[in-house]
């Protein structure tokens, strides 16, 4: 195959994936071949700056170098990785599929549009899951962010050299891209939000009544600024809070201060540490911190 029309192959997959999705941009991720053979390179593309991309991409993807991943930054579209050409079928029979990759021969990943609109990323991560368990999807590739292979380049996994030592990869190719959302998927998000909310009825303590009123969100904010300022000061000169345990810390305190659940929780988001994470993984954060908090508050103890 001449270098012209190899190109022309790659750009005319990923241009049809972009038109299927929909999406106002798309995240990419160039990881080597070989772990610890340099670094992950991450970029963010419109759909016009993704296209023009192509030419170093192609060179990164070239042997020996690295693996070429995307995805459409809208957090409304889901991935169904790994299936068999069976579970694709049994998939697509229930799931508008707005776009089909073949990451090596006979094995396949979907990618549904659940939503004309932006859904949370713990609530996109939490229909993937459905999706994967229902359909025979890997659940580590369950996650409102995961990226999945790129159309129109090289799978240079080791493992899919054929014949071993030829340096002969699979094409991933793009085999279906009719785009559209998914008529089922608010009953997805639905059944996704139902089991999220049952997940925290269980894992949340029952936190023993009151009689003194609870705090308020801005009370509880005020107390952990104070908390927190008090930790600083127990500090040696020049060492550094860690966040992470400051957070427990002021859970606690709240706790004893006869803080509300929902309340502890938005504290903790509002934290260094929370801030500086996707909105997805604060939020499982600070249900983990509170959690935490809860089982392990000695009332009247500093932390």
């Amino acid at each position: 195959m001449s270098g012209r029309s190899s190109y022309a192959r790659t750009r005319d997959a990923l241009a049809d994936f972009a038109d299927a999705v929909l999406s106002p941009g798309f995240e990419t991720a160039l990881v080597p071949v070989w772990p610890g053979d340099g670094k992950v390179q991450r970029r963010r593309f419109t759909r016009d700056e993704l296209l023009g991309s192509i030419p170093w991409m192609r060179w990164a993807n070239g042997p020996g170098r690295c693996h070429v991943f995307l995805r459409p930054s809208a957090t409304r579209h889901l991935l169904v990785d790994d299936l068999s050409a069976e579970a694709l079928a049994a998939l697509a029979a229930r799931h508008r599929l707005a776009a089909v990759v073949e990451t090596s021969p006979e094995n396949f990943q979907a990618w549904i549009t659940a939503s004309d609109s932006l859904v949370p990323v713990a609530l996109a991560t939490a229909a993937a899951r459905i999706l994967a368990r229902e359909h025979g999807g890997d659940p580590g590739s369950a996650d409102g962010r995961h990226l999945g292979r790129a159309p129109g380049f090289t799978n240079r996994k080791p493992g899919h050299e054929d014949p071993p030592r030829s340096g002969r990869f699979p094409w991933t190719s793009l085999r279906h891209a009719s785009g559209g959302v998914c008529p089922a998927g608010a009953v997805l998000l639905e059944q996704a939000a139902r089991e999220m909310a049952q997940v925290r009825k269980l894992s949340r303590p029952s936190v023993p009544p009151c009689t003194a009123p609870a705090l308020s969100s801005d009370d509880a904010a005020r107390a952990a600024s104070a908390w927190r300022l008090g930790l600083a000061d127990l500090l040696p000169p020049g060492q550094r809070l860690d966040q992470s345990r400051a957070d427990f810390s002021v859970a606690r305190h709240l706790i004893r201060r006869k803080a509300g659940w929902v309340v502890i929780e938005e504290t903790v988001l509002k934290g260094e540490r929370a801030r500086a994470m996707t909105l997805g993984r604060a939020a499982d954060y600070a249900r983990r911190t509170a959690l935490a908090a809860a089982r392990g508050a000695v009332p009247g103890r500093r932390s």
